[in-house]
């Protein structure tokens, strides 16, 4: 699934109507399935098997990491 979600992005941003932009040149296919597509479909597949203590500490840990991303990456002027 992850595979099927980075290809149809890059079908999308190759049309002639630019359905869909990269916005950095060096963000792609290839960053986008290692760094996002693997990671949510892993953490989708395998949440749900947790105990519920070990799953709220999981996503803590989730949110905090894209909270602490804001933080730094917003006033770095990157995102």
């Amino acid at each position: 699934m992850a595979l099927l979600f980075a290809l149809f992005e890059s079908f999308l941003a190759a049309t002639s109507n630019h359905s869909f932009i990269w916005v950095y040149k060096w963000w792609g296919v290839v960053p986008v399935f290692i760094t996002t597509y693997i990671p949510f479909f892993l953490a989708c597949n395998y949440i749900n098997e947790l105990p519920d203590k070990k799953k709220w500490k999981v996503l803590g840990i989730l949110w905090g990491t894209v909270a602490l991303l804001l933080v730094v990456l917003i006033p770095a002027g990157i995102i």
